[in-house]
């Protein structure tokens, strides 16, 4: 029908009776298609494993500067002529090993076998960079509670549950804006963005480097 409709507006268009519309098909090679399940398994667990990488350091460190408030260790410093700035810069200092150390393992093992067309230094910096935004929630826990345990089990709990507020920038078609004052708020979010989106890039060939990076 559709054939028969194009003719008849070509000869009309043509004042030709013989004029008629042909079709033709002609094959081209493609390359072969591959299923790989990897890609997608990568996209939906990279993340959620890097949020579970840092729940050790988050709980210990929680626990143990918790329990020295709860020991009155902070204030028999403090009376033996110790200021808040070198005891908190100790603990930062604690925590930026503990955090380098995990990211330097995870970074060993994700860029050698599994990232690897992404720029290293870039892999390395988006794990290290949201484990140190992690002692800011650190330090906010420390300071709500007087119990250990308390401190440390709800602070895990309120971290691994902040990364569900994706669901507010899942939509591409959330606005930048809100995107980015989520993200500020929740590291998380960032984390689970910037995570997929790593995985997105390796899986499709050109990985994250210095050109790609802000695509």
């Amino acid at each position: 029908m559709e054939s028969w409709f194009a003719n008849t507006i070509l000869k009309r268009a043509t004042r030709n009776e013989d004029a008629n519309v042909l079709t033709m098909v002609s094959p081209f090679r493609i390359d072969p298609y591959i299923n790989d399940s990897f890609s997608q398994v990568l996209q939906m667990t990279i993340v959620f494993f890097i949020l579970l990488m840092f729940i050790p350091a988050l709980y210990r460190t929680v626990y143990r500067i918790v329990a020295e408030k709860a020991t009155k260790a902070k204030e028999s410093m403090r009376m033996m002529g110790m200021t808040d700035f070198p005891y908190w810069l100790s603990w930062f200092v604690y925590y930026t090993i503990v955090n380098t150390t995990i990211c330097s393992l995870s970074w060993i093992v994700l860029y050698g076998y599994v990232f690897k067309n992404s720029n290293g230094i870039l892999l390395f910096l988006m794990f290290f960079i949201f484990g140190q935004s992690i002692f800011g929630l650190i330090l906010i826990a420390q300071s709500l509670f007087t119990a250990p345990r308390s401190a440390a089990i709800t602070c895990t709990v309120v971290y691994f549950g902040s990364a569900l507020v994706r669901v507010f920038v899942y939509d591409p078609d959330t606005p930048y804006m809100r995107k980015v004052l989520i993200c500020l708020f929740f590291p998380t979010v960032a984390m689970c963005e910037t995570g997929a989106t790593f995985a997105q890039f390796e899986t499709m060939g050109p990985g994250v480097d210095f050109k790609t990076w802000n695509l």
